[in-house]
């Protein structure tokens, strides 16, 4: 009796405190909008995707579309939503930075996001720009947009 009343004291302290964290991280800002954002997942078989430019031409109509309608502030997209879990991470290397060693070689996660992904989840640019309809165009320079920790480890300086 007194180990079984032990373990029920044990569990309730223990719901208890993990109740408590859970109603703290519901007060915790994300980093982004979460009120008045509304998403939608759209796929498209991977077999589809030999053309490079596809999910392009094929959302953009979708995204103006969105723009237009009466209360739209913003609209955007995304390969994905903040907090997934990316299994596409992508290695890099930095122009003017010594070759890493092999097998060091840092890697980032990657997703593609379209011009008006940022302001319509509110994220605020620290520093450079947004994308634009014109960085999709053929011949145009790679454009990237990469968090502080990146930006800070790689280029210090700015």
């Amino acid at each position: 009796v007194v180990a079984e009343l032990g373990l029920t004291l044990v569990l309730l302290v223990g719901a208890g405190l993990l109740g408590r964290a859970f109603f703290q991280l519901m007060g915790t800002s994300p980093g982004f909008a979460v009120d008045h954002v509304l998403t939608a997942h759209l796929a498209i078989p991977r077999e589809r995707f030999a053309d490079g430019d596809l999910p392009r031409r094929l959302f953009e109509p979708v995204l103006e579309q969105v723009r237009a309608l009466p209360g739209v502030r913003a609209a955007g997209m995304t390969s994905l939503l903040p907090i997934q879990r990316a299994w596409s991470n992508l290695r890099y290397t930095v122009e003017g930075e010594p070759p890493p060693d092999p097998g060091e070689t840092p890697s980032a996660e990657r997703r593609a996001s379209s011009p008006g992904y940022f302001s319509a989840l509110e994220i605020p640019l620290l520093a450079g720009r947004d994308f634009t309809a014109r960085d999709a165009e053929p011949g145009q320079p790679p454009v990237v947009i990469v968090n502080e920790t990146l930006a800070r480890r790689h280029f210090p300086e700015g």
